[in-house]
């Protein structure tokens, strides 16, 4: 398979930091990347996204940008609420995400976790990777059924009247990732279950996988069809993704991704 043609892919970048922007950049360029426009917060982004003279068909940014977090813009682009394409690419940078944010970001189908600090050479690998490998989306209310925080911002006190005073103070909002491990604690009412949930239809692939025999195996050694036999649990105790779950070859880009954070090189799947 030929690699992308970066020179025609509109190319997003956004982080709250000035340094890691341009940085970014750099690297984008030094890749082949033509066509880059910058935002500096959630907000940014989604209104770089919403002009759709710019045609972004990939999005590179922090985890935790200011304002709306990479989470909060993936589901409202996953849902359609946010008014462009669904299939949009998102690649997020972070270190070490928490288990939630890494079941949050499974369940809204992110293209890539991307650790810090990011090399070149992983970051063309990475985009060249999502950028030319086809998935499946689900519909917009499994998306939609995803609960992921809200973010909070630091809000500045009223200025005072009469003589000046020393500058107001800033009362500092929670952080969006650290809030996520708490919020996300038993918000899996929308997900789909492995064994079956009320009126979940089941795939004859699944079913037929079934009567085989559960056995380890290396990530490496997987093919896409394969059936996951046991489930992935992450280190807070929730399901990342439950037995039964039909192994597409983007499902293992993303099992890859989360095994890369959580240590791990294995899995169990039907023989």
């Amino acid at each position: 398979m030929s690699g992308p043609n970066y020179r025609e892919i509109p190319l997003l970048v956004a982080s709250g930091e000035e340094f890691n922007r341009d940085m970014l950049v750099q690297m984008a360029r030094s890749i082949g990347f033509v066509n880059i426009h910058m935002a500096r917060d959630g907000l940014q982004v989604m209104a770089h996204l919403k002009d759709l003279t710019r045609g972004i068909k990939c999005v590179l940014c922090d985890l935790d940008l200011p304002k709306k977090s990479a989470l909060e813009l993936l589901k409202e682009v996953r849902t359609g609420k946010a008014g462009v394409p669904r299939e949009l690419r998102f690649a997020v940078l972070t270190t070490e995400p928490s288990s939630s944010v890494v079941q949050m970001a499974v369940q809204l189908n992110l293209d890539a976790f991307i650790l810090k600090p990011v090399s070149h050479a992983d970051l063309e690998k990475r985009l060249a990777h999502i950028l030319t490998t086809s998935r499946k989306l689900g519909s917009p209310s499994t998306y939609d059924a995803v609960q992921v925080p809200k973010t909070v911002e630091p809000e500045e006190t009223p200025a005072p009247v009469g003589p000046p005073r020393p500058k107001a103070a800033v009362v500092l909002g929670a952080n969006p990732v650290a809030a996520a491990a708490g919020a996300f604690r038993g918000a899996q009412s929308g997900a789909k279950g492995g064994k079956g949930g009320k009126d979940e239809e089941v795939d004859p692939a699944v079913v037929a996988a079934r009567a085989g025999f559960p056995t380890r195996k290396k990530l490496t050694e997987i093919a896409a069809g394969a059936v996951l036999a046991r489930p992935i649990i992450g280190t807070q105790g929730t399901p990342l993704y439950d037995e039964g779950t039909m192994l597409t070859a983007s499902t293992l880009d993303r099992i890859r991704d989360v095994a890369g954070l959580m240590n791990f090189d294995h899995i169990w799947v039907y023989k």
